[in-house]
């Protein structure tokens, strides 16, 4: 089992105050936002918490409000109160959630708002990297934590079929699970958690979006940046723009 992650993890250090981002570490494209942010020079903390390095390994079904709880919690901590938290796409969820309990500005860069219909589209290319040939459709319950426990047998049983067509060893195979088949399942799980929970009527303070972003929030001070989507999370702009939004007087909640 992989072991669990701590819950907020510190990128930067300073002493103002702290921005709190709650995105995915990019395993295989290099930094993300969380790593651009920590590049400013603006002598801050930052912090990320990353719901699939939390979920990885963990027993059963955390619904995004469960997630938030222990964000929350983790905040409540630092020895000073933020001054922002950040949500980064799909994990738009949970930092909307943790705001609520924290009473923290919140702005949300490129928000998306996951359906089942992404569950089922990831869970179907993860297996098909299992397996060879079009595996078989295995319907998932409508109940988020049954389906979870149907993702998981199924893509152990495909992590089975991988070994055996590819002779892998024991520890190779383990080192498959923990590399991969964990991280699928975390990130099918933070889909799923994400899909049951429902966009509030005003998910944030601020949304910070790309020149092609369809969203449209009622009552939300929308920021465009002239930007594509893929950019948002690397480039100078987005960091410029959120530093200026965790100046004291940029945001009020």
């Amino acid at each position: 089992m992989t072991a669990p992650a701590p819950t907020l993890e510190v990128l930067a250090d300073g002493p103002g105050a702290p921005l709190v981002i709650i995105d995915f570490i990019r395993i295989s494209a290099g930094a993300g936002l969380g790593e651009l942010l920590a590049s400013a020079p603006h002598d801050r903390p930052v912090y990320r918490a990353d719901p699939v390095e939390t979920l990885l390994g963990g027993p059963g079904f955390r619904a995004t409000t469960d997630l938030a709880e222990e964000y929350a919690a983790a905040v409540r901590r630092l020895p000073v109160r933020p001054a922002l938290i950040v949500g980064y796409c799909s994990a738009a969820p949970t930092a909307i959630r943790t705001a609520e309990r924290t009473g923290v500005p919140l702005v949300l860069v490129e928000p998306t708002w996951q359906n089942r219909g992404a569950v089922e589209h990831d869970f179907r290319a993860f297996r098909a990297t299992l397996r060879e040939g079009e595996p078989a459709v295995v319907p998932l319950d409508a109940d988020p934590a049954r389906a979870l426990a149907v993702i998981t047998s199924t893509l152990d049983d495909d992590l089975d079929a991988f070994a055996r067509a590819n002779d892998l060893p024991d520890d190779e195979r383990q080192d498959t699970r923990e590399q991969l088949v964990d991280r699928y399942v975390a990130w099918l799980h933070v889909l799923l958690s994400a899909s049951a929970d429902p966009v509030p009527p005003r998910p944030a303070d601020v949304v910070l979006a790309s020149r092609e972003y369809p969203g449209e929030h009622p009552g939300v001070e929308t920021i465009r940046l002239d930007l594509s989507a893929d950019e948002m999370p690397t480039a100078p702009a987005t960091r410029a723009a959120l530093s200026a939004l965790a100046e004291p007087t940029a945001v009020a909640r």
